[in-house]
């Protein structure tokens, strides 16, 4: 299969002073689907634990973006930035499940947009005495509002697009001394609940109910060449929770769900 997709894009910058900008960019992307979304075969998947089929029939995705960011910064790497964002997406990829059978396959949907916007930053801890001055605090908070054209679908649902949280929420503390080699970061991550399977009228959608991670790496230089490194990866170890929301509540309900 051929296409010819052509991608313009522009990037303005206006520099409201030697430290902080205001930019705006526009871009057309494309997302095209992958080997196994497109195969005509079934396999099984352990996770879903039901069988998956490929769709020869895909259309590849084309997307619209616009950001407008406004981002100020210092020394030492330090920034903070405050974005606002718009996608829309045509023919956007989902995974659904089959009417009245226990297979999944992937569709097209016709159109979907996200909105959004994006706080984030990076500070050094400079004024603190001591080794304190060699931490430093990094993050970033996102809203995102999201919405599926579903005039052309099976369940006529409104709903969020396939896999899209509609916040997100990263931070991270890090400690680097140069002079003893060492570094170490701690990593904190929380998406929103998402759609993880697309229903139907008579099957709800499955959703991914929100969790915490949390995980820590620490690095020690041994030689001019080499290091040892520690991870620790998801620490607190909360429950992946998969479920249909029978009250239409918005939240998790083990009693109901």
């Amino acid at each position: 299969t051929t296409y010819l997709d052509v991608l313009p894009s522009a990037h303005f910058i206006f520099a409201l002073s030697d430290s902080a900008n205001l930019r705006l960019a526009v871009a057309k992307t494309v997302i095209r689907p992958n080997f196994r979304e497109l195969a005509p075969l079934a396999f099984f998947d352990f996770e879903l634990f039901a069988g998956v089929e490929g769709n020869p029939a895909l259309k590849r995705t084309q997307v619209w973006n616009a950001d407008l960011r406004f981002e100020t910064y210092r020394r030492g790497a330090q920034y903070f930035a405050v974005s606002l964002f718009y996608k829309k997406f045509n023919h956007p990829i989902e995974q659904v499940r089959l009417a009245g059978t226990k297979a999944y396959k992937w569709e097209n949907v016709p159109s979907a947009i996200d909105l959004g916007a994006e706080v984030e930053g990076r500070l050094k801890l400079t004024r603190l005495a001591g080794f304190l001055r060699d931490f430093m605090v990094f993050g970033n908070v996102s809203y995102i509002y999201s919405d599926v054209d579903v005039s052309q679908t099976s369940d006529k649902l409104e709903r969020p697009l396939f896999g899209q949280s509609p916040f997100l929420v990263n931070a991270g503390l890090n400690y680097s001394n140069p002079e003893l080699g060492f570094t170490s970061t701690v990593l904190f991550n929380r998406i929103g609940r998402r759609v993880w399977l697309v229903g139907y009228d008579q099957y709800l959608h499955t959703w991914e109910a929100p969790r915490s991670v949390l995980d820590f790496q620490v690095t020690k230089k041994v030689t001019q060449f080499g290091e040892l490194k520690l991870t620790l990866g998801d620490i607190l170890n909360q429950e992946a929770v998969f479920y249909q929301d029978q009250d239409d509540s918005g939240k998790f309900e083990a009693a109901k769900d």
